[in-house]
């Protein structure tokens, strides 16, 4: 997934560390780098989701970690 720079709205590929040749990156003309293995997510991953339900009211509730701006919804 490209990260994008809130400031001049440039975007970089970012890419798993060692996945990719690195002249082939180059060629593709983009702006790029590479993550270490142990933090690459892909787009929308979670880390965790809870959904609870109020017995009173039977409404549901979702919740999930702030990573990867993450949501949930529950119906």
């Amino acid at each position: 997934m490209p990260s994008t720079d809130p400031r001049t709205g440039e975007t970089t590929l970012v890419v798993p560390e060692g996945r990719f040749d690195r002249k082939i990156l180059d060629g593709t003309g983009y702006t790029w780098r590479e993550m270490p293995l142990s933090e690459a997510r892909l787009g929308g991953e979670g880390k965790w989701v809870a959904i609870s339900r109020d017995p009173k009211t039977r409404m549901l509730h979702a919740a999930s970690h702030n990573r990867n701006n993450s949501d949930t919804g529950a119906f």
